[in-house]
């Protein structure tokens, strides 16, 4: 995979993990309206966050019989979230202008 991609990735799952912190009950479709990247992109990191052990996917039932998922946060994914969210950080002060 090319520096290029795996950057884009690393975003990509940086947003996703951001989004999961303040709203666990996100559903894909959501995340990828928000972060305007595609529903497949969005399953994609998901399940890599997933096998990664970042993040993890709770059912839960709701009154119409129908499944719905959270997804949670684990420490291990917090820690991670605050590792590669540096190289993002210093790229946009990097850009700004003071």
């Amino acid at each position: 995979m090319s520096s290029r991609r795996i950057i884009h990735q690393e975003n990509n799952e940086f947003q996703i993990l951001r989004q999961i912190e303040v709203n666990p009950d996100v559903t894909q479709r959501q995340l990828s309206d928000k972060l305007n990247i595609s529903l497949g992109s969005v399953n994609y990191a998901l399940n890599a966050l997933i096998a990664r052990g970042w993040i993890k996917l709770k059912n839960f039932q709701n009154s119409d019989d129908k499944f719905g998922y959270a997804y949670l946060l684990t420490p291990e994914g917090a820690t991670n979230k605050a590792v590669i969210a540096k190289p993002f950080g210093s790229e946009k002060f990097k850009n700004m202008s003071f």
